[in-house]
């Protein structure tokens, strides 16, 4: 379980270089400190065989005791 409220947007396939990308940073809600949230390299290598047949991949983060079912 984690305490971290991070909010990722993941880049356009094949961005162009006058497009911008924006992010937020994310920090613990305890300690204030930021940090980075650790994505498994096979989940990035699964976004990086999607990506190659133009499928999107967003992936957005909260804490469980947010989500709604």
């Amino acid at each position: 379980v984690t305490r971290l409220r991070p909010h990722i947007a993941m880049a356009k396939y094949r961005m162009r270089p006058h497009q911008t990308q924006k992010f937020t940073r994310s920090h613990c809600s305890i300690c204030l400190k930021e940090d980075q949230v650790q994505v498994p390299r096979v989940f990035r290598y699964l976004c990086a065989e999607l990506g190659a047949v133009n499928v999107k991949v967003q992936l957005s983060l909260s804490h469980p005791r947010e989500v709604r079912h």
